[in-house]
């Protein structure tokens, strides 16, 4: 599975929005984290935190309703 429900994906952009890394964490603090510290490395880079909320592949999807 590509991406986990409920986890944070956080994703960092260089000088020229060039997508640098992708990176996934359980905890929005240290997502969080790991865009701060990659964004005071250069005035230019930026980040994204992300988070799943429902993937179609994920069989375990506590808001699908059962009969």
């Amino acid at each position: 599975m590509k991406y986990s429900r409920g986890s944070y994906q956080v994703i960092l952009f260089g000088e020229y929005g060039d997508k640098l890394e992708k990176i996934s964490e359980e905890c929005f603090h240290k997502a969080r984290t790991i865009a701060d510290e990659h964004m005071a490395l250069a005035k230019e880079n930026s980040a994204v935190i992300n988070r799943t909320i429902w993937n179609s592949k994920d069989n375990d999807n506590k808001w699908d309703y059962v009969q």
